[in-house]
């Protein structure tokens, strides 16, 4: 149920920027553009197109808006997307 998932993270009215993006190759993984659709109308939605493209982008808001959290939340295959690319990367940095 990824509408209420949505929702459940979106809910608070601190997050001002969400960025979407999917698991490449899990052919279940929603595409971002649909999981938008279910995202408040004044927050600002990022979507990219891989999970690089993702943390790059969020380094690079976290920096822009002087804001160090960052959150990554999903299935544990795009949560492990993540710790691999974060560790072969400089990104986190």
């Amino acid at each position: 149920d990824y509408p209420s998932m949505v929702r459940e993270i979106t809910k608070n009215k601190n997050v001002k920027t969400i960025i979407l993006t999917y698991v490449n190759y899990r052919a279940k993984s929603v595409p971002p553009n649909e999981l938008a659709l279910y995202c408040p109308t004044d927050m600002r939605v990022l979507l990219t197109d891989s999970c690089g493209e993702a943390l790059y982008t969020a380094k690079r808001e976290s920096e822009i808006y002087n804001n160090p959290v960052i959150v990554c939340c999903g299935s544990l295959y795009l949560v492990g997307d993540m710790k691999l690319y974060l560790a072969n990367t400089d990104v986190a940095d």
